[in-house]
């Protein structure tokens, strides 16, 4: 990594991933290296920290576990102009950095690394989840104003500084992306994707702290919530002011008449 102020900050949050974080930091581009940071948020109880260090990561301690937390906690001590957030599960090909910020460059506010359809695995666990579940989710955010090629809620993320700032995530869980889409389309902000190829985690997909912790059910349900209250403060909006309109309608008519009055004297 340079010795000078970093250019990319690549911010990985990790949960006892020993088996997997050396190879991500080997992995990611020698030019990304050089001209940027690791940082990785670790709230592990295992040799997580240990081995990333040795691979010249920047390691933070989390006091709290959450993805959410973490990245945020990452951001707030990254030097680099541009982040870039990625799982260290080995899910997110490290080789695909440099795309999404080339694509960043190319005059978009923030770069997701997604996955195009569900056929890109033959496990037909996974295939059948995705057959489910994407529809499902791409057709909520098309709904909340926001739509996505590929599998919205990727983790894999590029965006400059001051848009992080802008979107300010709240959550301090899995909810992360999904807050971050919608606020995506409540700004107008310009997203872009580039399609990576689908890597299976070192502990496989059934191991997957979404699916074992049930964070995929909230994530529908965090998201249905929000279309439900958009749709009804419109509809609260438009009456508001369709009884504005009557009121200010029911005055003209009242100072014609006093005005008439007036007149006829």
């Amino acid at each position: 990594m340079m010795n000078t102020k970093p250019y990319y900050s690549i911010i990985i949050p990790t949960l006892n991933e020993e088996e997997a974080i050396a190879d991500v930091l080997r992995r990611i581009p020698e030019k990304i290296m050089h001209h940027g940071e690791v940082i990785v948020v670790d709230a592990s109880d295992d040799n997580t920290a240990f081995i990333a260090r040795g691979y010249g990561a920047r390691v933070i301690r989390s006091r709290r576990k959450g993805k959410g937390k973490q990245i945020s906690e990452g951001v707030k001590n990254a030097h680099g102009e541009i982040i870039v957030m990625m799982d260290g599960d080995g899910e997110h090909p490290p080789e695909y950095i440099p795309d999404l910020i080339h694509k960043l460059e190319d005059e978009y506010d923030i770069v997701l690394g997604t996955r195009d359809n569900f056929s890109f695995t033959r496990n037909p666990l996974i295939r059948i989840f995705y057959l489910f579940y994407l529809p499902i989710i791409k057709g909520i955010f098309k709904a909340s104003g926001v739509t996505f090629d590929g599998t919205p809620l990727s983790g894999f993320r590029c965006m400059k500084k001051d848009v992080w700032k802008k979107l300010k995530p709240e959550t301090d869980d899995f909810l992360l992306e999904a807050e971050m889409n919608i606020k995506i389309g409540e700004h107008g902000l310009r997203h872009g994707e580039v399609h990576i190829p689908y890597v299976e985690r070192y502990n496989g997909v059934l191991n997957s702290r979404v699916i074992q912790s049930g964070a995929a059910k909230e994530i529908i349900g965090y998201l249905i919530s929000y279309v439900i209250q958009k749709r009804v403060k419109k509809r609260v909006e438009i009456a508001a002011r369709g009884a504005q309109d009557k009121v200010i309608d029911r005055f003209k008519v009242n100072l014609m008449k006093i005005m008439e009055t007036f007149s006829a004297h």
